[in-house]
């Protein structure tokens, strides 16, 4: 059963609770303040019994699962491989990457890639994609402003485990 914390802004205090099913879509209520706007941080998770798990990896385990292994080393060959004047390799690799970290590229970065692979001007498409990369940037600097400020300090942790 997995673990999964979340961060109260009016308590500023991370709560763990205790899921009965795997569950990356609901977010419970504050126990201490009832607010409904907890935020999921990143923590450890629990291995199930029979799952095997080698050793610790920095905060997450590293189970016997070879799927995730092996496609990150398959990424990692192919970026090793990647001759930097063929833009057809390089797009093919790119979109991999995305599509393993589950990122959206957005339309314009997917279009650009898709030129890249039909052999269009590298130059031109470098160009194309600094200014969507400019605009996405620009984009997410302009969301984050608008935040509201947090407090820096860290917050407390509540040692207990609630239901979710």
């Amino acid at each position: 059963m997995p673990f999964y914390e979340f961060y109260c802004v009016e308590c500023h205090c991370i709560y763990t609770f205790l899921s009965r099913k795997i569950d990356t879509t609901s977010t419970p209520i504050c126990p201490v303040c009832e607010s409904d706007q907890l935020t999921r941080e990143i923590s450890n998770f629990s291995a199930l019994r029979d799952m095997k798990v080698e050793k610790d990896f920095g905060g997450f385990s590293k189970s016997s699962d070879k799927s995730v292994t092996e496609l990150m080393a398959g990424l990692n060959k192919e970026i090793s491989q990647i001759d930097s004047s063929d833009p057809k390799q390089l797009a093919g690799v790119l979109k991999k990457l995305g599509e393993a970290t589950g990122e959206s590229l957005g339309p314009e970065m997917q279009t650009a890639l898709e030129q890249m692979e039909k052999g269009g001007d590298f130059n031109q498409l470098q160009l194309e994609m600094d200014s969507i990369l400019n605009k996405v940037e620009s984009d997410r600097e302009k969301e984050f402003s608008k935040r509201p400020k947090i407090d820096l300090s860290s917050p407390t942790l509540d040692t207990s485990v609630y239901d979710m």
